[in-house]
């Protein structure tokens, strides 16, 4: 019975390969899903931190069919709407939940945010981090504090031992 279970779930399997482009005002992104299969529209969600089923949907699309797929993949061009209500440009990681025609199971993308350093889109892990946020400098800044609060306690209770001998 094992077997045939782990045969269904490589059937199941979609590679994916995202290329995010942009226009001056329109951002939207390529989609390559192999093998091929019958994407009928999209959702854009807004990825949660809260635990697992809390995604938001902020945007529902139309698929559009590339002229250049063939039949052992898909080429897929999907809009990115930014906007109050929509996909912001902070952060915020967002994935792509492709509905396919003949399954009950969606396809969902790998998590996608803005980058500002690179003025769009790319993937979740490719985002850059600020040097302020990166942990080494987050170390560097919490050993130099604990020196500095060591430092003043250890001035302060010196001194408070000098008043008190000198009271003696």
């Amino acid at each position: 019975m094992l077997l045939p279970t782990i045969f269904v779930g490589l059937i199941a399997c979609v590679d994916q390969i995202l290329v995010f482009e942009n226009n001056p005002n329109d951002y939207y992104c390529l989609v390559t899903l192999q093998p091929d299969v019958a994407a009928q529209g999209y959702f854009i969600y807004k990825n949660s931190d809260k635990g697992e089923n809390n995604a938001k949907p902020v945007h529902e699309g139309d698929i559009e069919r590339m002229d250049n797929s063939t039949p052992k993949a898909g080429k897929y061009k999907l809009e990115i709407v930014t906007g109050a209500n929509k996909v912001k440009k902070d952060g915020t990681a967002y994935s792509f939940q492709i509905t396919v025609a003949d399954s009950k199971a969606p396809i969902f993308t790998e998590p996608f945010a803005w980058d500002s350093s690179k003025e769009g889109f790319v993937y979740y892990t490719e985002l850059s981090v600020p040097f302020y946020r990166s942990l080494p400098f987050l170390i560097t800044m919490g050993v130099l504090g604990l020196v500095v609060v060591g430092g003043a306690i250890y001035v302060i209770m010196k001194k408070g031992k000098q008043n008190v001998e000198e009271e003696l």
